[in-house]
């Protein structure tokens, strides 16, 4: 099996030009559905599920491989390299704009564009830098992840989507809760440290 199909990879679309619709941490693919049908009328697009995400997240994610953003950013140059593409436009959420910025660095003649939408580079803060979080705040999250995850789930979704939309908070809290504990927990230290 190759790693479009390992993870879940979907292509569709009208256009000539491709695009790869790269989702955040805790949704899988399904996060781009309002804004596919867009990208359909104007690009070939492809999309698939990070490790540890979607309904095949645990069968994908290797807690070495994953345990840095590089990990990610190859298996994201596996599929390019699957699908024999070579210039694309790449837009990735959150985390993901962290992956394909290390991707474009690794290999830069494929990336025609590279789109981020809510991303860090660093969520610690710094002297001079502020990421958001301090040690103590990312231990705190990290030790109530640990302690009960549904729990961590109810309460970290609303202030993720930060928008009063039961369908949405609903959405969200269904793809954090595809992912296991042990590796949400894993690849929260991955983002944030």
């Amino acid at each position: 099996m190759g790693s479009f199909e390992r993870f879940n990879g979907r292509r569709s679309g009208q256009g000539k030009d491709v695009v790869i619709l790269s989702h955040g941490f805790g949704t899988d693919q399904t996060a781009w559905t309002a804004l596919r049908p867009w990208f359909d009328q104007r690009f070939d697009v492809i999309s698939f599920d990070l490790a540890g995400c979607g309904p095949n997240g645990a069968d994908t994610y290797d807690f070495d491989r994953h345990g840095a953003m590089f990990g990610y950013a190859d298996d994201l140059l596996d599929i390019v390299d699957e699908l024999d593409l070579h210039h694309f436009t790449y837009v990735g959420h959150s985390m993901s704009g962290m992956i394909g910025a290390a991707a474009a660095v690794a290999r830069p003649a494929l990336f025609e564009r590279v789109v981020t939408i809510g991303a860090s580079p660093r969520y610690l803060d710094d002297d001079g830098y502020t990421g958001g979080f301090k040690p103590q705040d990312l231990d705190n999250l990290f030790e109530s992840m640990q302690a009960n995850y549904q729990a961590w789930v109810a309460g970290f979704a609303p202030m993720v989507v930060g928008v009063e939309d039961n369908r949405v908070l609903a959405d969200f809290s269904r793809t954090l809760f595809q992912m296991q504990p042990d590796i949400a927990l894993n690849t929260s230290r991955t983002i944030f440290t």
